[in-house]
């Protein structure tokens, strides 16, 4: 069974949801028209993880998309146990290019895939050069270290404490005057897919666990026009995942 962890260190309980039959299931197609299913969800009355106030929520609601597609399908049976990140972005990409997700950045480079990497052996490590050594300005730097920091540090049983604590700090980033426009898109991206991934971790318990190296992959997406944050996050997550399973 699944440790069920947010960062590897603090245990959750499970959150019971409920699908809906398949007549309700979503197709996806593919440009080269294969076909995916996502399973429609009943929320049984759980608040969910959008934040509409946050101009980047859709990059959250493409993560757990695209995961849901993933885990759904063959893909986590044929790559389950996979660890070559290679083989996890092509499978990723394959998803993010069809025609309803239609996420055009092409991550399948050597600069991406020494990201990852990095990003799952020495997650801390990296997760800090990666901000310090970034476009942000100082001001943009401490403040996304002190939310990764803060984030993966809340000891709570409940989705809402996390939920609350993450759109009250894109608030203070939306009013702030002490960061740019930058600071703001790369922040606001990050925090996006912090609040989608732990509420796939916390509710819908669908063999993932957060950690530290998917929230920083999506911060590495978004620090390069030429990646996806929402595929840098997930290739890196995945990896994670698998890496804790074998």
């Amino acid at each position: 069974m699944k440790k069920k962890t947010l960062i590897g260190i603090i245990i959750f309980p499970i959150f019971l949801i409920s699908c809906t039959s398949q007549d309700s299931a979503e197709v996806l197609t593919t440009t080269n028209k294969t076909s995916f299913q996502k399973p429609g969800i009943n929320l049984s009355g759980l608040s969910g993880p959008e934040n509409n106030t946050n101009p980047y929520d859709s990059v959250g609601r493409l993560h757990n998309e695209v995961l849901e597609i993933y885990l759904s399908h063959t893909f986590d049976n044929a790559l389950s146990n996979n660890t070559l990140t290679e083989d996890i972005m092509n499978e990723i990409q394959s998803i993010t290019s069809s025609n309803t997700i239609n996420i055009v950045e092409d991550c399948r480079s050597p600069f991406a895939y020494n990201t990852i990497n990095a990003l799952v052996t020495n997650p801390q490590n990296s997760a800090s050069d990666i901000i310090q050594n970034s476009i942000l300005t100082t001001s943009g730097k401490a403040s996304l270290t002190t939310f990764i920091d803060s984030v993966t540090g809340i000891n709570s049983e409940s989705y809402q404490d996390v939920y609350d604590f993450i759109t009250s700090y894109e608030s203070e980033i939306l009013s702030s005057t002490d960061l740019t426009n930058q600071d703001k898109r790369i922040i606001l991206t990050t925090s996006s897919i912090v609040r989608y991934s732990v509420y796939y971790d916390m509710v819908k318990d669908r063999d993932w666990d957060t950690s530290v190296g998917n929230f920083i992959g999506g911060t590495a997406g978004a620090l390069d026009s030429s990646l996806s944050p929402v595929t840098m996050a997930l290739v890196t997550g995945i990896r994670y995942n698998n890496s804790i399973d074998n």
